[in-house]
Parts: C-alpha cells; sequence; structure tokens
C-alpha cells in the first residue's frame, strides 16, 4: 500500500477564500510546526464535525506530532472525516486498515475506503486498487480490474502505475485490453461520497 496523505498533500485550499478561521491558523501552525497550537485550534472544530479538522488531528496522531502518536485515534479522526466523503481521509482510513495501524489489519475494510476514494479520483487509492486485484487480497483476484485501476491511475503520470500499467498490458490479451481501454474512457470521478 501507498503511505499515508499528510496535511501537506490533503491541504484543501478554498479558492477565493480571503478571511482565515481557526483552521487555516492551525495549517499555519503547522507549516511553522508549532503542532500544539494546531491541536488546540482543530480539536473544537474536529469536535463539531468538521472534516478538515478531524483530518487533521488524524495527521497528527498518526505522526505524533503535538501529541502522543497513536493510529486507534488516527484511525477515530480519519473515520469521522471519512465518512463525511473526505477524500483524502478515505484513502489514510484504507491504508491504516491495509496495513493493520490502530486497527486489526482487514483487507476487505482497506479496499471498501480506497475505493471510495479511488472513485473520486485519488491516484494512490487507485493504484492500490490494482494492487488489491492483481494479489487478490481485500478483493478478488482480478487481472482485468487491476488493469482497469493502473490504468485510470496511470492518467496522473505516477511512475508506478505506468510501470504496473505496462505489465498488465502484457499479460492480458488485446480483446482483454480493448474492453477496460473502452471501460476506462467512459469512467469519471465521483462527488465525494
Amino acid at each position: 500500500m501507498r503511505c499515508l496523505k499528510s496535511l501537506v498533500a490533503g491541504l484543501v485550499l478554498i479558492a477565493g477564500s480571503v478571511l482565515a478561521g481557526p483552521y487555516e491558523d492551525g495549517m499555519d501552525a503547522v507549516n511553522r510546526q508549532d503542532y500544539e497550537t494546531a491541536v488546540r485550534l482543530w480539536q473544537p472544530l474536529a469536535a463539531a464535525g468538521d472534516a478538515n479538522a478531524q483530518f487533521g488531528l488524524g495527521v497528527l496522531y498518526t505522526d505524533g506530532d503535538g501529541v502522543p502518536k497513536d493510529p486507534a485515534q488516527a484511525v477515530l479522526w480519519f473515520r469521522k472525516a471519512a465518512e463525511q466523503g473526505h477524500l483524502d481521509a478515505q484513502y489514510n482510513l484504507g491504508v491504516m486498515y491495509a496495513n493493520g495501524e490502530g486497527v486489526a489489519k482487514d483487507y476487505a475494510e482497506a479496499a471498501l475506503w480506497c475505493r471510495k476514494a479511488a472513485d473520486q479520483g485519488n491516484p494512490d487509492a487507485q493504484y492500490n486498487l490494482g494492487v488489491m486485484h492483481l494479489s487478490g487480497q481485500g478483493l478478488p483476484k482480478d487481472d482485468q480490474q487491476a488493469y482497469f485501476w493502473f490504468l485510470i491511475a496511470s492518467v496522473s503520470g505516477d511512475p508506478d502505475s505506468v510501470r504496473s500499467r505496462a505489465l498488465m498490458e502484457a499479460s492480458l490479451s488485446a480483446e482483454q485490453r480493448a474492453a477496460v481501454q473502452a471501460q476506462a474512457r467512459e469512467w469519471k470521478p465521483t462527488a465525494s461520497r
């Protein structure tokens, strides 16, 4: 599985927003490596249901920044944000299940959360779904579905996805490749869920 998304990678910018608030102030604190301030600012937001703050706390608990390192707390906050459709929280939750960090290792649950993120267009989650289909971990072993997800993820230019796509192309018949490529041309990311 690919690694977790960090705060910087998972930062959601609101276009046109001029006013800063507690979440943005928390991001400023993270950028200064003042994690205690970020925790203090985000805790009430997260408790009130702010998905970005929940994701941020999950990352801080994963890394042990400003709080004791606690994978179970990270999973709790990632789940709260993921259930609201937060793309990077869904991805991170999938990785936590795949690695057995803060929860029992569960490839089926990892696949479920990675699929939610992949459906929204996350190329790391798409790559991971390809790997899961290729290995049969959490999903049925299916070379065509593995190829589909590697093909979708490779659009991002990720070298692993491009390499995996090429390897899968060599292992499938021309008819299988054509069918999957047609399916991939029709695929569109969905809105958060």
